[in-house]
């Protein structure tokens, strides 16, 4: 699985969701969002940061924009091996 942060540097909502991303220990790479990343955003449908893309891997991907407490909560529980 491979996860990606679109961020700009000012962006609160930006700072929030890689804390918790850190915080729950879920591994992603920031992209800054320069003209190139944003216009693969827009072609996505978001105009608002952060925007995260979440690979799968096998061609299955998924996708939001901002501070969605409840989606990093259930990408976590992906990684958490069943108890």
């Amino acid at each position: 699985m491979v996860v990606k942060v679109y961020s700009r540097p000012d962006c609160q909502p930006c700072r929030l969701t890689k804390m918790r991303f850190d915080k729950l220990g879920i591994p992603f790479t920031e992209v800054d969002l320069d003209d190139t990343a944003l216009a693969y955003t827009r072609s996505l449908g978001y105009t608002s940061a952060p925007v995260i893309e979440v690979d799968y891997g096998e061609g299955v991907t998924t996708s939001w924009a901002g501070l969605r407490p409840d989606y990093i909560a259930a990408l976590a529980e992906t990684l958490t091996p069943p108890g």
